[in-house]
């Protein structure tokens, strides 16, 4: 597998990295940012450690920035098979008994094979796009990489590692200084984001995200920043932030 052709940012080349290419960076690194396939997914989970912790619900909204289309392509509730704790489920309204209840009329499963393939056909051939990308990715990489690698997230040697593009790295730079969680941005660019009752709803933040996305690059653009390709907007954050990110 090759390794990572330079990018670009208004400091000059950005130097190739070292460890290879996982197979959908390499397919879509040098892919027009506009054009790209996107799959924008969120997680809500039990807690916050990948393993110790376990995904409750899953969505994935298909979208193009060009064009601004996007369509549900995934939208998931799972069995985590354990207690669910209540700062969690003061989040996400998924409850213990809640989800027990669910268990019980047979209307969700554990997140097993049948999970993982619809995982993965939902982000097969999409550049994977998150708000907070390190957490979403790294319970994906942590539940996929348990039966087996996949383009965007592996687990090796106990240790995980993903690619894709972040909205809240994107955000960081773009807005120094300002809070960057996604209501408060959703709120800054006058995105609708419906949380009844303050609760985390998968599919609802990811059709956000996408909105704040193509609002991120729409403001880094204005800034002089170059974001021609998905391997500028994913490189461009670890640059200009270095090690603060």
């Amino acid at each position: 597998m090759s390794a990572a052709p330079a990018l670009r940012s208004r400091r000059g080349p950005i130097p190739a990295r070292t460890l290879p290419l996982l197979p959908g960076e390499e397919l879509h690194s040098e892919c027009r940012l506009d054009d790209a396939p996107l799959a924008v997914l969120d997680c809500e989970t039990t807690g916050l450690e990948p393993g110790a912790h376990r995904i409750v619900t899953l969505a994935v909204v298909h979208a193009e920035l060009g064009s601004q289309r996007s369509v549900e392509a995934l939208n998931l509730v799972v069995n985590p098979c354990r207690p669910v704790p209540t700062i969690a489920s003061d989040i996400h309204g998924y409850t213990t008994s809640r989800l027990t209840r669910l268990v019980r009329t047979g209307q969700i499963g554990p997140y097993g094979r049948a999970v993982q393939l619809s995982v993965n056909r939902a982000l097969r051939g999409r550049v994977p796009v998150a708000h907070n990308l390190a957490f979403d990715a790294g319970f994906l990489a942590w539940e996929q990489g348990r039966a087996y690698t996949t383009p965007w997230f592996e687990v090796a040697q106990g240790r995980a590692r993903w690619w894709g593009i972040c909205t809240r790295d994107l955000a960081r730079l773009a807005l120094p200084g300002r809070p960057h969680d996604l209501a408060g941005l959703c709120a800054h660019y006058g995105i609708p984001l419906e949380r009844p009752l303050g609760t985390h709803f998968a599919l609802e933040d990811a059709g956000a995200c996408f909105a704040l996305l193509g609002a991120l690059v729409q403001e880094l653009r204005a800034q002089g920043h170059v974001l021609d390709t998905v391997g500028d907007a994913i490189a461009l954050p670890a640059v200009m932030l270095g090690a603060d990110r």
